[in-house]
């Protein structure tokens, strides 16, 4: 299933790595790539991995609902 894609490139790798670096907190993965979509790369003073801003750039927002 894939949760993320760009509008340009089709599926990514944002939203498997994403669930991994976040230890399945679905919460803080929904808050990083919103952060990236809004082109916000530092949500909270840290910094997204740069494969998480690559992988959701232009990609359209969506429910924390739909992460689990």
């Amino acid at each position: 299933m894939t949760i993320c894609t760009s509008s340009s490139e089709g599926a990514s790798s944002a939203p498997s790595a994403a669930y991994a670096f976040y230890r399945g907190n679905a919460a803080a993965v929904h808050r990083a790539r919103r952060a990236a979509i809004k082109g916000e790369p530092e949500p909270g003073g840290t910094a997204l991995p740069e494969e998480f801003v690559q992988g959701w750039h232009g990609a359209g927002p969506v429910a924390e609902r739909t992460l689990l």
